[in-house]
């Protein structure tokens, strides 16, 4: 039986799920909730806790590895210094933290003041902490494990004008409509 792309291994997730409960384990009640933030606009909107997010992948030096960058946002309504040995303690306790999969620990890049008019109307702090780490790809995805794909055609709106007839892997339209 083919495995569906759905249950194929992970590592992003997998790391994901580890940050967020290293965090929650290390913070415990100091930060009511830690969870995924599924969009960086949503942050001012956000009850007290730390939101980890997903930023962006490029190549590293590392073979069969993407470098990632993640961030850790925290949205409290606390006094200015508790706000400030919070951010000491999550770049402590995140910065040289070795996570599984990743090739190599996290390392802390920077952190940013985010606190906008609204937050400051609210009595709100919000800081954004970022990280990298190396991530291993995914060496092999199993023939037949990606869901079908169909025939599809795409036109950019550019000048010159670019158009494109796809077929993907998968069934062909001709085998769809039978």
């Amino acid at each position: 039986m083919e495995a569906k792309f759905s249950q194929l291994h992970a590592p992003t997730a997998e790391f994901e799920a580890a940050l967020i409960a290293h965090i929650g384990a290390k913070f415990g009640q100091a930060l009511p909730v830690v969870t995924t933030l599924e969009s960086v606009k949503s942050i001012q909107d956000q009850v007290d806790g730390a939101y980890v997010t997903f930023i962006k992948s490029r190549h590293s030096e590392l073979p069969n590895c993407c470098r990632q960058k993640w961030a850790v946002f925290m949205a409290l309504k606390r006094e200015s210094t508790e706000m400030k040995l919070l951010q000491d303690y999550l770049i402590a306790i995140l910065h040289n933290q070795q996570f599984q999969p990743a090739k190599r620990a996290m390392q802390f890049l920077r952190s940013v003041n985010l606190t906008g008019e609204q937050a400051t109307q609210q009595g709100r702090l919000l800081y954004g902490h970022y990280f990298t780490i190396d991530m291993p790809i995914i060496s092999a995805v199993p023939e037949g494990s990606i869901d079908d794909f169909i025939t599809y055609y795409h036109q950019w709106n550019q000048t010159p004008k670019w158009e494109s007839f796809n077929t993907l892997s998968g069934q062909t339209n001709e085998q769809k409509r039978k």
